[in-house]
């Protein structure tokens, strides 16, 4: 997703492989820790975060007070879920097939990861859950994305036949074929 922003962007994304840390683990066991890691450790006031961040960003945390209180983002959520019927829920972006009544439950719940731990489920996933709460947070219905056109087609993979009708369709295609993010053509 990060990648199809920055298509008609003068930003240049350097792309890194993720070492030490794996995606979403909690613990800190050396300099490089996983986002969730460093900010649970943040959150619960401890000390290994300082270690796992570069120096102005352990600087700009200890001068200010960042992050956020779950235990109002839940309220504030809860709140839209209550205002907002059902078929109004399902407009937003990423809620469909029923996801809408599972987030009409959520609200009695006293928690976003008691709700998250009620109701998310292998079709619903409790990251889709986060987005699309935000989503009715923020007020984002899924027309304001629906508006966006795609920027370009990407190819994941090909064999040898699907080279030469790839080299066929550049030459014909209206939008730009990626197969490679780091030689994107329109970030020069």
């Amino acid at each position: 997703e990060y990648s199809k922003a920055l298509l008609n962007s003068t930003i240049h994304a350097i792309y890194l492989r993720r070492t030490d840390a794996g995606y979403n683990i909690r613990s800190i066991d050396s300099t490089i820790a996983s986002a969730t890691a460093i900010r649970a450790d943040y959150k619960a006031q401890g000390s290994l975060w300082q270690h796992a961040v570069p120096a102005n960003v352990k600087q700009f945390l200890m001068q200010n007070a960042a992050g956020y209180d779950e235990q109002l983002l839940w309220q504030l959520i809860c709140y839209r879920l209550r205002i907002l019927d059902a078929p109004a829920i399902a407009q937003y972006c990423q809620c469909s097939e029923g996801m809408e009544n599972l987030l009409k439950q959520a609200v009695n719940c006293t928690s976003l990861a008691e709700a998250l731990a009620a109701i998310s489920q292998k079709r619903y996933p409790a990251s889709r859950l986060r987005r699309t709460m935000l989503q009715l947070l923020l007020n984002r219905p899924r027309c304001c994305y629906e508006q966006t056109q795609p920027a370009y087609i990407r190819v994941l993979a090909f064999n040898d036949v699907g080279r030469q009708l790839l080299k066929e369709c550049k030459a014909k295609a209206a939008l730009p074929i990626i197969t490679k993010l780091g030689k994107n053509p329109a970030q020069g």
